[in-house]
């Protein structure tokens, strides 16, 4: 009798232990899960692309755009232009032209210059004659210290020098005056002919000892 007492109350607070085991892991199932649901908003905030809250509104983070259209060939010995188009949302600190001779030497620096207040830029570069080629890319760096280039050190634009071609000499014309001093040179000689026959007298007979010379003149 006594031990089927202890039995029950065994088996009453195994029960109870059973039952409040149960009650504890679905508090803090219910816990864990309220937790996940409130941190998920947190997560998908840092995983967004737009910038924190406390970012400043005003930094320049837009590189400029720079437009050029390259030229393939130039003539040795004359001066060479250079234009680009660079545009930038901020305004630019400098646009510069790099350039040099042949590879393998070091580039020099020239700094375009802006045209009438456009977004046109202008470098001047002198060659020499027999030069080949000139090597070069463009540099533009805006107020905010973005840079971008068009052409790379490593692999830069090319135009290429070429002599021009040597035009053939124009014919010269015979001027209308030769004809004239033709003209006039043949009238001398008919003139020196008459004197020497005699053709001042009046008869054009002949005189006795001489002969009849006739000279024809045409003009070339």
């Amino acid at each position: 009798m006594y031990q089927e007492s202890a039995l029950r109350r065994v088996v009453a607070l195994t029960v109870a232990l059973l039952l409040f085991a149960s009650q504890t892991m679905s508090s803090v199932s219910a816990r864990t899960l309220t937790q996940s649901r409130n941190s998920a908003p947190l997560q998908l905030a840092q995983l967004s692309s737009e910038p924190p809250p406390d970012w400043p509104a005003d930094i320049d983070i837009d590189p400029p755009v720079i437009d050029h259209e390259a030229l393939g060939t130039g003539v040795p010995g004359q001066t060479q232009e250079f234009t680009a188009k660079v545009i930038d949302d901020r305004g630019l600190a400098h646009v510069l032209l790099f350039h040099r001779d042949s590879p393998g030497i070091q580039y020099q620096r020239t700094e375009m210059q802006q045209t009438n207040q456009s977004a046109e830029y202008t470098a001047l570069v002198a060659t020499a004659l027999g030069q080949q080629k000139i090597e070069y890319y463009i540099e533009a760096l805006d107020t905010g210290g973005n840079r971008v280039l068009k052409g790379f050190p490593f692999f830069p634009l090319v135009r290429q020098l070429e002599s021009a071609p040597v035009s053939p000499a124009p014919e010269v014309a015979s001027a209308p005056q030769s004809k004239f001093i033709y003209v006039l040179i043949g009238a001398a000689v008919v003139g020196l002919a008459l004197a020497l026959s005699g053709g001042g007298n009046e008869s054009t007979d002949p005189q006795p000892g001489t002969v009849p010379l006739t000279i024809n003149v045409r003009a070339p």
